[in-house]
């Protein structure tokens, strides 16, 4: 919505737009911002409190619709990019984060929404 320019990181509604426009990128950049600036919906979302995440991203209205989508896209993480590896395992951070990278999904907009969120929340998520 235009009205969350700022919390985004934007001076206006339409530089949000214009940048919006350029890229993907840009997209995810700003909603990365826009859930940064909001401190309750970051906590909800390090926390894997997705109702709580939902509520504040799109409001309280559709919370089971967007709560569905959640699940299942928290679900293609975790099958992609799994937090722990076995114990007898030693590996290090770089190779798990090769590992992640390796096995995450190769198309499309989604590969880059999972390699921004994959960089940004790495260790933030449960």
């Amino acid at each position: 919505m235009g009205f969350n320019y700022k919390s985004a990181g934007y001076n206006s509604a339409k530089e949000m737009f214009d940048a919006f426009g350029k890229s993907e990128e840009e997209q995810i950049k700003g909603m990365i911002k826009f859930i940064e600036n909001n401190p309750k919906m970051l906590k909800a979302l390090q926390d894997g409190d997705l109702e709580t995440f939902v509520k504040f991203y799109n409001g309280p209205g559709q919370v089971d619709t967007y709560l569905k989508i959640m699940n299942k896209n928290m679900e293609t993480i975790k099958t992609y990019a799994p937090l722990e590896t076995k114990k007898e395992e030693t590996k290090t951070d770089e190779q798990i984060d090769e590992q992640k990278q390796e096995n995450a999904p190769k198309t499309g907009l989604a590969h880059r929404l999972f390699q921004s969120f994959y960089s940004y929340f790495k260790g933030r998520l449960p």
